[in-house]
């Protein structure tokens, strides 16, 4: 009877030791492989435009006060202002030189 109930003793240890590190790779475990929050509409990163970023647009957008559709007005009717259509880049820098000149 003791030889029984020793062996009953191991075999739940052991059980319990099974049960208890069965467990714990799935509480600690770093889901990797999971998808990210919308992912399928990340289908490519997003660049920075290079004409958002420069020193000329960062100065025009502290004299729009912040609001960027406001910068968008004036950058939109220097390009059309002008007699061959400027792009994008060359209405920033005139833009910009405008308005250094204009504080000086």
């Amino acid at each position: 009877m003791v030889e029984f109930l020793s062996i009953m003793a191991v075999v739940l240890l052991a059980l319990l030791i099974w049960v208890i590190r069965s467990r714990r790779p799935q509480a600690n475990r770093i889901l990797d492989d999971s998808p990210g929050y919308a992912r399928h509409t990340q289908t490519r990163p997003v660049d920075v435009p290079s004409q958002m970023t420069g020193r000329d647009y960062g100065i025009l957008l502290r004299a729009a006060h912040g609001d960027r559709s406001r910068l968008e007005t004036w950058v939109v009717a220097e390009q059309q202002r002008a007699t061959p259509p400027l792009s994008r880049d060359e209405a920033i820098e005139r833009l910009a030189e405008r308005l250094r000149l204009s504080r000086s």
